[in-house]
């Protein structure tokens, strides 16, 4: 090996920082690149990448594919910068753990790369598939707006033509168009292909280099002279950063068994919480969540008083707190058994068991939404399908069913035949399994209902552009959610319950790794110090009582109480700053603010009892157009909905002691009747437990005999008031005990 020089760097390291150069220079080239395709306004344009989409590659979308490897790659200069300052570290300072570290970064650079390098070599290989799917749709194009997408032909696909500077050609010459994309994306692929075998072969030679290096560093530390036969350094398997990590693994089991099992416990925690993050970003940016459509429709389905898109945020939400939390610990907890600091270990543990809370939490109330959802997700999505082309009109619900046909490629509820004969016709288009929205409209609000029969059966006979119908789509949509829905529960689930019990078996090998964990949890006195915290944790469930009650958490419900203002607040925001103030606010150490929280809230209670009941039949008798409709409601009016709701979740029935002669100035109660006989709407009777927003229910016994037992028989207003009531009086004692408490240990704290 050659001799080492004071003031000059050895022939390795000089091997390295040319590497590190290299790379980081390439790796900068990444986002260059990525400007580059990106000022040029071609194949990352959002019209482009639509069009692009209709041909999949592998079960990926050519054109949301090749943005996603644009932008990740960008990630990769921060990664290999990183890399690269460990391994000029390493090698200028001789830090022998500095080279380990960097040996595993290129590594993981390497893995990394040769995935990019599969992904472009597919996309390079099947993109020639485009120029079929590119020709149809241009002659579906040539042929007249019928036979696409109105928002695809006078905007997306002329903006594609522009973007690539085909649209001023003729009509024959956009033919071409596939030749310019392919030709872009080509040069591009080709580009980023040579960028990333370059990085790989350069990473592969730093890896050679760092590892020359470090069995350079071993030999100076063995031997006062050194031999120079380079190539024994190089191919000996007696020295080096593998045989060491094996050699060091090998002393410690021989050493300690418990503490070598403790740290790889923690590493497999530590991936185990990489992975559950990983989830939760994947859900985050998955469809059901991201989908305006999908959103609409799942903000309207309910289990448990909990609405469905609220489940699916929860679901994301615990899948990234709980990986992040995760791996912080393990984190700590192989800094514990790396330092061996008794301290970290006992902190690493006694958060691993408090993180088992949430844990638990979550996967008992995810095991109970699953069953939940599985039961009764059909019957929720048929209440909303009760709505489509209702009466042969089309609604908000119709057009965003049919964006959720043609997302999800399913049709139906039970059976694929639901949609299809609840349109007399309508629907044919959209379960067809050729359809996609660049061939179809979600909704034509500007057709009249009475000529839609016409215009969608020519509409259908020209998806012969692309293969005809198909066949209908025999998957229902309840089918496609649940499935999806247990499948991310399921990988969840499977991820926290492996978790906990990794965390169980690990905290059982670290208590070996110190002799004994002191904990203390009250003071001297024998008064504990954070007696008020479990009156914390009461308000906090509390808190999220009232955020998902049946009532007050229900969005048609909010909309209603919005309307009225009590001590200087609307009804909404008043309940809504109660629960943040009391998630919040009560874990302040503050008396005063708990104080003004008490007061305050007493405040509006008062004036809820005195107001209420006037506010609700000011709104419900006297304007006129508030209360509508009973059947029906959800297509007609918003606010009909609204009352029709309070009605059934809150089992109660028009407002005041005398509840019928309060229907009898609303517009509901003189003009929409079923008959002149009706004394009360049908949401007021016990037999109604679910809101049809879009059905017709009777019960006459309830509705015109009004017998007893038969309806709820309280005004809305007084099961209001008895509500928030009740929720206010366990506020007041967890306050009331909390003040106590605070009060008593700063006293306890002066003496």
């Amino acid at each position: 090996m050659a001799k080492t020089r004071r003031g000059r760097l050895t022939i390795s390291a000089n091997i390295v920082l040319t590497a590190s150069v290299i790379t980081r220079t390439l790796s900068l080239g990444f986002i260059i690149m990525a400007i580059y395709i990106k000022v040029g306004d071609d194949i990352l344009d959002a019209d482009v990448i639509n069009i692009a989409d209709l041909q999949d590659v592998a079960g990926m979308p050519l054109g949301t594919t090749m943005k996603s490897i644009v932008f990740s790659l960008n990630g990769i200069f921060a990664l290999e910068l990183l890399t690269g300052i460990f391994g000029i570290w390493g090698v200028i300072g001789q830090k022998k753990s500095m080279l380990i570290i960097t040996v595993l970064m290129s590594s993981l650079m390497i893995i990394i790369y040769s995935i990019y390098l599969v992904i472009l070599s597919i996309l390079y290989h099947e993109k020639s598939c485009f120029r079929e799917t590119l020709f149809n749709y241009i002659q579906a194009y040539s042929a007249g707006s019928h036979y696409i997408s109105s928002t695809y032909f006078y905007n997306t696909f002329p903006n594609f033509l522009s973007k690539l500077g085909c649209e001023g050609r003729g009509q024959s010459g956009i033919y071409y168009c596939y030749d310019i994309y392919n030709e872009q994306l080509t040069s591009y692929l080709k580009t980023y292909l040579g960028l990333i075998v370059t990085c790989c072969v350069v990473q592969a030679i730093t890896i050679v280099a760092v590892e020359y290096t470090y069995r350079k560093l071993e030999f100076k530390e063995k031997k006062s002279s050194i031999t120079n036969n380079k190539y024994y350094l190089l191919l000996t398997i007696q020295h080096g950063i593998f045989r060491n990590v094996f050699n060091f693994a090998k002393d410690n089991w021989k050493r300690s068994k418990a503490v070598f099992i403790s740290v790889i416990l923690k590493i497999i925690s530590l991936i185990v919480g990489a992975g559950l993050l990983g989830l939760g970003l994947i859900l985050i940016g998955d469809e059901f969540i991201h989908d305006s459509s999908l959103k609409y429709i799942f903000s309207q389905i309910q289990f448990y008083n909990y609405y469905f898109y609220d489940i699916l945020v929860g679901l994301a939400a615990s899948s990234v707190v709980i990986g992040i939390l995760t791996i912080v610990i393990a984190i700590f907890g192989l800094v514990g058994s790396w330092k061996k600091s008794s301290s970290v270990l006992i902190m690493s543990s006694v958060l691993s068991i408090i993180l088992h809370v949430p844990r638990i939490v979550t996967v008992i109330l995810f095991v109970v939404f699953v069953e939940k959802i599985n039961d009764s997700m059909r019957v929720q999505l048929n209440l909303q399908q009760q709505g489509y082309f209702y009466n042969n009109f089309q609604s908000e619900i119709t057009r965003k069913w049919n964006d959720m046909i043609l997302q999800l490629k399913c049709c139906g509820v039970y059976s694929s035949s639901d949609t299809l004969s609840r349109s007399n016709g309508y629907a044919d288009i959209f379960c067809c399994k050729n359809a996609h929205e660049s061939r179809t409209d979600s909704g034509w609000h500007y057709y009249y209902h009475y000529h839609y029969y016409s215009y969608y059966y020519y509409y259908y006979n020209h998806l012969d552009f692309f293969g005809g119908c198909g066949g209908y789509k025999t998957d229902t949509c309840s089918e496609k959610i649940i499935l999806k829905t247990r499948q991310f529960c399921g990988w969840f689930l499977a991820i926290v319950l492996l978790q906990i019990l990794l965390e169980i078996v690990g905290f059982i090998f670290t208590n070996k790794e110190y002799s004994q964990i002191r904990s203390s949890d009250t003071l001297d006195n024998g008064i504990p110090k954070d007696s008020h915290n479990v009156c914390n944790i009461g308000t906090l469930g509390l808190a999220i009582n009232v955020r998902y009650d049946s009532v007050f958490g229900n969005s048609d419900i909010e909309a209603l109480l919005s309307k009225f203002r009590i001590a200087d607040h609307t009804f909404t925001r008043a309940l809504n700053l109660f629960s943040i103030a009391v998630s919040v606010g009560l874990w302040s150490m503050i008396i005063v603010a708990k104080l003004v929280e008490i007061g305050l809230w007493g405040k509006f209670i008062a004036s809820a009892d005195k107001e209420l009941e006037d506010l609700l039949n000011t709104e419900l008798s006297n304007n006129t157009y508030t209360y509508q409709n009973s059947q029906g409601s959800g297509y007609f009016n918003e606010t009909s909905l609204s009352w029709n709701t309070l009605f059934i979740k809150a089992e109660c029935c028009g407002v005041g002691s005398n509840i019928t002669n309060s229907f009898t100035a609303s517009y509901w109660y003189r003009y929409r009747r079923d008959s002149t006989s009706q004394r009360i709407p049908v949401q007021c009777c016990k037999s109604q437990t679910e809101v049809h927003p879009y059905a017709h229910q009777y019960d006459t016994d309830c509705t015109h005999n009004l017998l007893n037992g038969y309806y709820h028989s309280q005004g809305c207003d007084i099961v209001l008031v008895d509500r928030l009531d009740s929720y206010s009086l366990l506020f007041f004692v967890f306050m009331g005990i909390n003040v106590l408490a605070e009060v008593g240990l700063q006293f306890i704290l002066v003496l």
